[in-house]
């Protein structure tokens, strides 16, 4: 091979890892999970959803609290409860959601609280659900979208696993 083939792959290698290393932090809006999730023990009627974002060093609103706040809504079970009095928040906190990039890979990280509170403002559970991937190409221009989505799947099932046990009374 040509010495100058290999030193302009060489330096094109170097200035997309300088780029790639330079965005070590994404911050993509998920797509709702393709999963269809029925949370039967809490009726939409009784239950208000309350997602607030709480990442530190997000200088813009992507949409993320839009789209869990959604997902939830669209789990919960439809028809009324007719003994149900009560009225219930559950409340979602987002805490992490962002891809990075470090030593040849793309990671996300996703992690959520989650509470449910009844209407006089009693805790009655809390939750932490966490999603996490990894792809390890730098060449995958997808990549960081890619995990991600991925991160955020895995905290939404995460966060719907505990909820499907929960049932109010």
């Amino acid at each position: 091979m040509n010495h100058r083939i290999r030193f302009m792959i060489c330096i094109t290698a170097a200035v997309y890892m300088t780029v790639i290393g330079c965005a070590k932090i994404k911050y993509y809006t998920p797509l709702p999970t393709e999963a269809n999730y029925h949370l039967d023990g809490l009726p939409a009627e009784s239950v208000k959803v309350i997602v607030n974002d709480l990442r530190p060093n997000l200088d813009h609103e992507d949409g993320l609290a839009s789209v869990v706040k959604t997902q939830l809504w669209a789990a919960l079970y439809p028809q009324p409860s007719k003994q149900l009095s009560e009225k219930y928040r559950i409340i979602v906190d987002i805490i992490n959601h962002h891809s990075f990039y470090a030593s040849g890979s793309w990671n996300a990280s996703t992690r959520f609280r989650i509470r449910l509170i009844d209407s006089e403002g009693k805790m009655l559970n809390q939750w932490e659900a966490k999603g996490s991937a990894q792809i390890s190409s730098m060449w995958h221009l997808g990549a960081a979208e890619d995990v991600s989505q991925d991160s955020y799947d895995g905290a939404v099932s995460d966060m719907m696993s505990y909820l499907s046990h929960v049932t109010v009374p």
